[in-house]
């Protein structure tokens, strides 16, 4: 198939996903075409099988890669549609995948529109912000233009209810959870790492949004270390990186704390953590989470959104309520205490994400884009 896939170009999971998903399907041996604005910061196996456009190679200087850009300028727009229709019309794909709906499903109906074809169909995968953070201007235009989408796929059941509600959708997203390459990120040493250490270690992912909540994370932090003499990585980079940093400043705790940054190398940071602190106030399904099962490091998440169906409280992670409180803080301290219950849930996690794995769910976006690409009717909507 010639399978056209857009999506944003800074780092997140919506990218990190559309990204690999095109990799994967180049070395399937489809034709991939990947739109972004900018040359996407985040790498991916396969990409060298891939056709890469964006509209400018180099960043903006004043553009943080962990900040999620949406507000495009009408030149911006211009300029990535133009790009965009020229590439189906010249090279005939068959399905347009927009990953993230603002602003891509405006973007995508107006090519289906314009470059009007019994052919070229259009699917959309809802990530997460594009569906709990819009405003009432942008849900209006988006709404409208989503009559025109053939299909629409999200990452967890929970999202998919949400998605159905929000844009008053006539056929429920078909749910696609997010996918983890098994070969890359796996436990590898984790156990024997930990043994070596003597201060249990706690991470913390994120592109330090305010919907990640990092504040949070420095709470629940000052709460575990005054109990237990621990640390805490931080990876990843955004809007309230620095203020996080004053926060643990004015503590006293420099020591403590390790910032790596932006990194390409997850699996590896993974391997050298005992626990990953998830706080967001909202996740559709969090990636990070899936990663750190598949690498053996239980997860603390709070019950929100889809992390209750990825992780099984008490089995592979533990969940708390949306704030800090002692039974939380407990929580946290009974899993890097005891040495045999954070086995038995490291084991877990390690067994839970092998259902998310690549291969399988690759090859579930293979199979909706051969149904809606071969859907008889091109008038028809195409419902789960």
């Amino acid at each position: 198939m010639n399978i056209g896939i857009m999506c944003h170009d800074s780092w997140g999971g919506s990218s990190a996903v559309a990204i690999r998903l095109a990799g994967q399907l180049g070395l399937r041996g489809h034709n991939i075409h990947l739109f972004t604005l900018c040359r996407p910061c985040m790498s991916a196996h396969g990409l060298n099988s891939v056709t890469q456009h964006y509209v400018y190679r180099e960043w903006a200087a004043n553009r943080n890669p962990g900040e999620l850009y949406i507000d495009w300028t009408p030149e911006d727009i211009k300029c990535f549609r133009d790009m965009v229709l020229r590439v189906v019309m010249e090279s005939g794909i068959d399905i347009l995948n927009f990953h993230y709906a603002h602003p891509f499903a405006e973007i995508a109906t107006d090519i289906k529109t314009t470059y009007w074809s019994r052919h070229l169909r259009v699917a959309g995968t809802f990530h997460g912000t594009d569906v709990t953070n819009i405003s009432n201007r942008r849900l209006k235009n988006i709404q409208m233009c989503l009559g025109s989408v053939d299909y629409f796929t999200t990452v967890s059941r929970h999202h998919a209810a949400l998605a159905s509600r929000v844009f008053r959708l006539d056929c429920p997203p078909q749910v696609l959870p997010n996918f983890v390459d098994l070969n890359a990120y796996g436990p590898g040493n984790r156990l024997r790492n930990r043994e070596r250490r003597r201060r249990p270690r706690i991470a913390h992912i994120s592109n330090f949004r305010p919907i990640k909540n990092p504040f949070l994370t420095v709470q629940f932090f000052l709460s575990i270390r005054a109990c237990l003499d621990c640390e805490i990585w931080f990876v990843g980079d955004g809007p309230l990186r620095h203020e996080v940093m004053k926060r643990f400043s004015a503590h006293g705790l420099e020591d403590d704390v390790r910032y790596l940054g932006l990194t390409h190398n997850i699996a590896d940071v993974l391997t050298e953590v005992d626990l990953l602190l998830v706080t967001s106030e909202m996740e559709s399904f969090c990636l990070v989470a899936l990663e750190a099962m598949a690498s053996g490091v239980p997860v603390l998440a709070p019950r929100v959104g889809g992390l209750p169906e990825l992780v099984r409280d008490g089995d592979s992670g533990l969940l708390f309520g949306s704030h800090i409180s002692e039974e939380a803080v407990d929580l946290a301290l009974s899993i890097l205490l005891d040495q045999p219950e954070w086995t038995r849930m490291a084991k877990n996690a390690v067994h839970r994400a092998h259902k998310y794995d690549q291969d399988r769910l690759v090859g579930a976006y293979e199979e909706m884009y051969m149904s809606v690409v071969c859907a008889r009717d091109p008038d028809a909507r195409i419902c789960v």
